[in-house]
């Protein structure tokens, strides 16, 4: 459901970190807003997750790929941008 809801657009989670601290982010894999973005994945970057429950997304803030364990998702905002 949390992949399927980042490919459609933005979406403003929060998560804890592995160091314990909370983060915000408005998360995408959406892949229009990633072209207009040029930050479509290259290819060595886009199944290398060992995890089956992380979820890579694109920060659309800080503008760099990063990734997080569905158990540690705490906040999934209605908004959708």
């Amino acid at each position: 459901m949390m992949r399927k809801a980042l490919s459609k657009g933005i979406v403003h989670i929060v998560f804890i970190k592995a160091d314990g601290s909370e983060r915000q982010a408005y998360a995408t894999t959406n892949e229009e807003v990633l072209e207009i973005n040029k930050a479509l994945p290259s290819g060595s970057g886009r199944n290398n997750l060992t995890n089956e429950n992380q979820v890579r997304f694109y920060d659309m803030t800080i503008k760099k790929w990063r990734s997080f364990l569905m158990e540690r998702l705490t906040i999934v905002y209605d908004e959708s941008y």
